[in-house]
């Protein structure tokens, strides 16, 4: 089996990230424009300026859980 190796900057987080903690459902119906620059922002405030594309998001176990939204 071959390895995956990737470079960049990586940004970690931690275990039970729900989706509600990713994207607030306020502006769930929002663009994309508009959501990017709420991404993270109930632990990362500003998150959105400082991501680069090529970086890297590592996470623990029960990422994503939650609304069953697709964030």
């Amino acid at each position: 089996m071959s390895a995956l190796i990737r470079e960049g900057r990586v940004w970690t987080f931690g275990e039970q990230m729900n989706t509600d903690l990713m994207l607030p459902s306020a502006v769930i119906k929002e663009p994309v424009s508009v959501q990017r620059e709420h991404c993270f922002e109930a632990i990362r405030p500003g998150w959105w300026k400082q991501v680069r594309e090529g970086d890297i998001v590592v996470a623990g176990g029960g990422f994503g859980t939650g609304s069953s939204r697709p964030a």
